[in-house]
This record gives structure tokens, sequence and C-alpha cells, in this order.
């Protein structure tokens, strides 16, 4: 009988692909994100690149919280003076 490994994964998903996030997925974890506005944050050069598998898009989780680390921006230091 062959052995099967038993994966702790993320609900139906195997651990690598609980690694990455579907488009419907990546619109949510980015504010409700339109497709639209997707495909065109896609197109930017610092936005991550998709992978395809299976004829679908997947973003890497990791890639898009570093992203989106990196996109918020200091207080101005004149922020709230009169």
């Amino acid at each position: 009988m062959p052995h099967t490994p038993n994966l702790d994964t993320a609900g139906d998903q195997t651990p690598a692909l609980a690694a990455f996030a579907t488009a419907p997925e990546t619109r949510a974890i980015l504010g409700g994100l339109s497709e639209t506005s997707l495909w065109r944050l896609s197109r930017g050069t610092n936005f991550p690149k998709p992978v395809v598998i299976a004829r679908r898009r997947l973003w890497n989780r990791a890639e898009l919280f570093a992203w989106m680390s990196s996109q918020r921006t200091a207080p101005s230091s004149n922020e709230g003076a009169e």
C-alpha cells in the first residue's frame, strides 16, 4: 500500500496552494477592489505579478502583504497643524 503523507492543509487546498490567493481573494485582501482595478495594478511595475496555474491567476500572499506594507506612507509632519 503506498504511503500518503498527512499534510496540514487550509481547507481543501494543499499547503503549496495555500500560499497563493485567487483573484477574488486578492481583491478582498486589497480592500474589495474591482476586477478592473486589480488588472490595472497587475500591469504596474511594482505590484506582484500573478502566476498562472491551470488557467487560474494566483498571487503569492507574502508578496501581496509585502507590497501593501511598502505602500504605506508616513504621516506628514504638518498633519494636524494649523
